[in-house]
């Protein structure tokens, strides 16, 4: 496996951050998001920030090693996620973890669990694992904002250079 080069400094410390954050024994766990668009290959992305979804034992788990308190429950009228928080790192991209993740799409509650895995190897970091470039694409149209529904053609574009 061929290892990709993260440029970036405070990508980079937000990986190791979240890498370091999951625990031993960890369930499944995937980034998502404008990292796992970048990490699949697509270029000209600038994430905000390091989406993880994962179980709620592993969250509840990452969170007490980041030394967070558990949040509170906050419905969402798009989304919602138990528990749901933003681990901020200094000089780093923040880390946002999530479980239970479900998005509101075609007047119901849909769940949102990947079911392919990608490894990322990340050069001195370690594994991120991410959905595959398809399956990437049906979550974006499963959040339908403009924002995801936007980087659907760089997704389908990579597709058929892989392909």
């Amino acid at each position: 496996m061929d290892e990709l080069h993260i440029s970036s400094q405070p990508l980079r410390s937000g990986l190791s951050r979240l890498i370091d954050l999951i625990p031993e024994g960890a369930d499944p766990w995937w980034g998502i998001g404008s990292t796992a668009l970048l990490l699949a290959g697509v270029p000209d992305v600038i994430p905000q920030d390091i989406d993880l979804l994962s179980s709620r034992r592993t969250v509840t788990a990452m969170l007490r090693r980041a030394g967070a308190t558990m949040p509170e429950r906050r419905p969402g009228v798009l989304f919602r996620s138990y528990p749901f928080a933003r681990i901020p790192a200094p000089q780093a991209l923040p880390v946002e973890v999530m479980a239970d993740l479900g998005v509101f799409s075609g007047a119901r509650w849909r769940s949102i669990q990947p079911k392919t895995r990608q490894s990322i190897s990340i050069s001195g970091l370690g594994v991120v694992y991410i959905p595959d470039a398809a399956e990437q694409i049906e979550i974006r149209l499963l959040m339908g904002r403009p924002k995801d529904v936007g980087k659907i053609a760089a997704l389908q574009k990579l597709i058929a250079i892989e392909g």
